[in-house]
């Protein structure tokens, strides 16, 4: 007797060898328990999962003798015709070499003749969507209203391909790929049968390669048998399907989470010396991470992770050292990167650049914790983070709003806005001074800008467009023109009171208190235009200012075009408010 393939060996031949696919069996056999059996089916599903099987199967039932019945006796000689192809009742056609209306056109005129020696007559089409739209036309009214006597089973791996008008015609039957568990299981089992030793870890290699598709497993199964003999390991597996070993992706998963490139180049270049295929390599990694992130959210007493229990001591090991949304953001890249990498010629190349590219994505920060950490460096600059611990976290939109009225409301009555304390006064322990000539206020307040424009230009910039109006007894009166509302905010608050007070005792004034008053003359900043030191330009004070440069170091970004005139660093601050 010639030899026969493990795929076909032991193909089932009933509906309980049928693995992974046990919401299919149990409604046909309800259906045939309860004579509720339809006159044409569809099987839909990828590749060796079990359609063509289970429609067998399924034409066994209905013609078994004194059925249909699903516990049909297994030497039945009708069941024996139907599953060595020989019966002249179950008809298997194959879509895409009869798939014209000529070929239909015939199977019309054998739908009217009766069983020879059956209970039905029964149509098995496998590939049905290869089948031209000539021949589904011709096939829809037999399909519609077919004789008692007859039964449609069809098979496809691509029903978005069939007419709707066929499918609404047809009970319609997804099957699933199988799990990686129930592939290894099976294997063993017919390792068992053949007398061949294998390993765990060997089975779940090959379950993996098959991809859900049993008949891809039992064929690698039968080349390796072929290989190795009665014996069979992982490595023999590895090395014959090019796949990578599970220590090999888990380090380039630690590689990854932790950020090291070198040792990602170097793990590649050794995956590239052992002959590993680069598609498979970077497969087996979005594998690894997927379960991952599953071990991160469940834990490890869960049946979604896909993986033997040999491995789950290492994933739980990965999954300690990031969290879900790291995880999140590198396979993003991952999945994204398989289809270029398939199309790819220079494969190695590909998979380098998405591995780095994940490693950067890693390092990169959620935007809303970017924008928390500006906020948070933002009040520290400008001295309101005191302030802002002392409001609520979150408010309504109705607050917020209303807050919002009610400071533009102060501010058009030339008052600053609340809970602004002025700062405390300083012991009477510096020397008094008075100034009385508006040339010396006028040179005192040049020297007190050159002296804050040194440790914050932003505050610099602001206070250039006010007038120094008098310094008498320790108290500092600064005038703003009453035109230029939108500057108050920007320089009465604790930050600009510090700023000023450092500088004017530092030129020897004392300080008791500041205060700032609206000018209803011309504008200040045009009086102050006397010579000496000028302040720093718009775009220095731009480059210069610490929330500036720590933003470039946080988004690891180049300044493109800096503001050239006062009105955009005016425009810029009110942004930064108004966040």
């Amino acid at each position: 007797m010639s030899y026969r393939v493990i795929a076909r060996k032991y193909r089932p031949q009933r509906f309980e060898e049928v693995v992974g696919q046990d919401h299919i069996i149990r409604t046909l056999v309800n259906a045939i328990k309860q004579n509720r059996i339809a006159h044409a089916y569809l099987f839909c599903g990828p590749r060796g999962t079990g359609k063509t099987t289970i429609a067998r199967i399924f034409a066994k039932c209905l013609n078994c003798t004194n059925g249909p019945r699903v516990d049909f006796d297994d030497n039945d000689p009708i069941c024996r015709e139907i599953a060595e192809g020989r019966s002249l009742d179950v008809l298997e056609i194959d879509g895409a070499s009869n798939r014209g209306i000529d070929e239909v056109r015939q199977l019309r005129d054998t739908v009217k003749y009766t069983p020879a020696s059956s209970r039905f007559k029964i149509f098995i089409i496998d590939e049905v969507h290869m089948l031209t739209r000539e021949a589904f036309n011709a096939l829809l009214k037999t399909l519609e209203e077919p004789p008692p006597h007859v039964k449609f089973l069809f098979a496809t791996t691509e029903p978005e391909k069939i007419p709707p008008t066929i499918l609404s015609r047809c009970q319609r039957f997804d099957l699933r790929r199988i799990p990686d568990a129930l592939i290894a299981k099976h294997l063993k089992w017919i390792c068992e049968k053949e007398n061949v030793q294998i390993e765990e870890a060997a089975l779940f290699a090959i379950a993996r390669l098959a991809e859900g598709c049993m008949r891809d497993a039992q064929s690698a199964l039968d080349q390796l048998i072929s290989f190795c003999g009665n014996k069979i390991d992982e490595s023999q597996v590895l090395t014959m399907f090019g796949l990578p070993k599970f220590e090999h992706i888990c380090e380039l998963a630690k590689a990854i989470l932790t950020g090291d490139k070198s040792r990602i180049l170097q793990i590649i270049d050794q995956l590239a010396e052992y002959g590993k295929d680069y598609t498979k390599t970077l497969t087996e990694l979005v594998r690894v991470f997927r379960n991952l992130l599953i071990f991160s959210t469940h834990g490890a007493k869960t049946d979604l992770i896909d993986a033997p229990e040999s491995e789950l001591a290492k994933l739980g090991e990965l999954a300690s050292k990031t969290d879900s949304h790291t995880l999140i953001e590198i396979m993003e890249i991952l999945v994204h990167g398989e289809s270029t990498l398939k199309d790819s010629p220079s494969k190695r190349i590909v998979l380098e650049l998405l591995l780095l590219k994940a490693v950067q994505r890693r390092e990169a920060l959620n935007i809303d914790t970017v924008i928390q950490h500006l906020i948070k460096v933002r009040d520290s600059l400008t001295g309101l983070g005191a302030e802002s611990q002392n409001q609520p976290s979150e408010s309504s939109p109705g607050t917020q709003n209303a807050s919002s009225d009610k400071t533009k409301e102060l501010l058009q009555k030339n008052l600053p806005p609340p809970k602004d304390p002025p700062p405390p006064d300083i012991p009477n322990n510096t020397t008094t001074s008075k100034v009385t000539s508006s040339a010396d206020l006028n040179e005192l307040w040049q020297h007190i800008l050159r002296d804050i424009s040194g440790e914050s230009p932003f505050t610099a910039s602001f206070l250039s467009r006010t007038k120094l109006q008098s310094v008498a007894n320790g108290l500092i009166k600064i005038g703003y023109s009453t035109s230029d509302q939108d500057l108050l905010p920007a320089i009465n608050n604790k930050r600009t009171h510090e700023l000023l007070q450092k500088a004017l005792e530092k030129a020897g004034i004392h300080v008791r208190r500041i205060d700032f008053v609206g000018l209803s003359d011309a504008n200040p900043q045009e009086e102050q235009r006397v010579p000496s030191a000028p302040v720093p330009s718009p775009k220095a004070t731009f480059l210069n200012d610490p929330l500036i440069q720590h933003a470039l170091e946080v988004f690891r970004a180049q300044i493109v075009q800096a503001p050239t005139t006062q009105s955009h660093l005016t425009s810029l601050d009110g942004v930064n408010n108004s966040s």
